[in-house]
């Protein structure tokens, strides 16, 4: 909507997706988000869904009435997870549930058997307790950035029965990593403004307005205990790690950008299939998703 570019997207008053057609173009959209195409692969899709199963190039296909090669620059946003976790459980504690959400993976969507409810669906989860919130252990709010920016098809998707735990975590974790340095973009949301600035070097292309800084956040008034602080780095642990990684990546990136008045070197890449035995080659020392995500074409 504000972007300042040739063809703007069409936003109409009192609706939640706007038009992204290109230049001369009558069907063809440059944008793939809830707020231009919608929840087309799933409520809240992650990576596995969006871009290892296919469904952007079928949906599109689907949409533009015909196929043809594209290539996306996907772009995310990670924000600091104790922060992001308490702001989904304030979320769900007013009434969210996201039933919608398919999970598919590998083709299919997992059984109740391997992605059990925390809640019944036919009353909700609205005003759960901190302590009820952080006890079900199929609770997807655990470490939610890191399992929607990996591939989860190297884990076998949400069976839990063919691979310990401490493997899974690390290639899930790894995977993450490998897949948040391949998006063509990422932003950090505690630095809204230098988010901006490598967004508009990156992709050569500026905004007609600054980006709002999200400080107004229910995770800012939550009264917690020291317990349930302890527990909720602990349930976290793989998006603290992630994070640490994504804010020494994205620093690096900034350095770069401002020490250099040449930008071939940001071009966008296109995504780089991560393989689950490059997990014991990765290095130790690189580093140690609220995850949103939008495709560029």
């Amino acid at each position: 909507k504000y972007l300042n570019i040739s063809r703007p997207c069409v936003c109409n008053v009192g609706k939640k997706r706007c038009t992204c057609l290109r230049p001369n173009s009558r069907k063809e959209t440059w944008l793939f988000s809830r707020y231009s195409t919608g929840w087309a692969c799933g409520l809240h899709s992650d990576y596995t869904e969006l871009s290892a199963s296919g469904c952007v190039d079928r949906v599109l296909d689907k949409k533009e009435g015909k196929h043809q090669k594209r290539r996306y620059f996907y772009t995310s946003f990670l924000r600091e997870p104790i922060a992001r976790f308490i702001s989904e459980y304030r979320h769900v504690e007013r009434g969210a549930t996201w039933l919608a959400s398919r999970h598919v993976c590998n083709g299919k969507p997992p059984t109740p058997e391997q992605l059990p409810m925390c809640f019944d669906p036919e009353v909700g989860w609205d005003g759960v307790e901190m302590e009820e919130f952080l006890s079900c252990p199929y609770n997807l709010a655990f470490n939610r950035q890191t399992r929607m920016l990996a591939d989860l098809t190297l884990i076998n998707c949400y069976d839990t029965s063919t691979m310990n735990s401490t493997m899974r975590d690390k290639i899930m974790l790894e995977s993450a990593k490998n897949n948040l340095r391949n998006l063509a973009f990422f932003g950090i949301k505690e630095k809204m403004e230098e988010s901006q600035f490598i967004f508009e070097k990156t992709f050569q292309m500026t905004f007609t307005r600054e980006l709002a800084e999200w400080n107004k956040s229910k995770s800012h008034d939550t009264p917690l205990t020291e317990m349930e602080m302890k527990v909720i780095r602990e349930k976290n642990h793989l998006d603290i790690q992630l994070y640490e990684f994504a804010i020494k990546l994205f620093n690096k990136r900034l350095e770069l950008i401002q020490s250099s008045s040449e930008s071939k070197e940001l071009r966008p890449k296109p995504i780089v299939y991560f393989k689950s035995e490059d997990v014991e080659s990765e290095d130790e020392d690189s580093g140690s998703p609220e995850y949103t995500d939008s495709t560029f074409m």
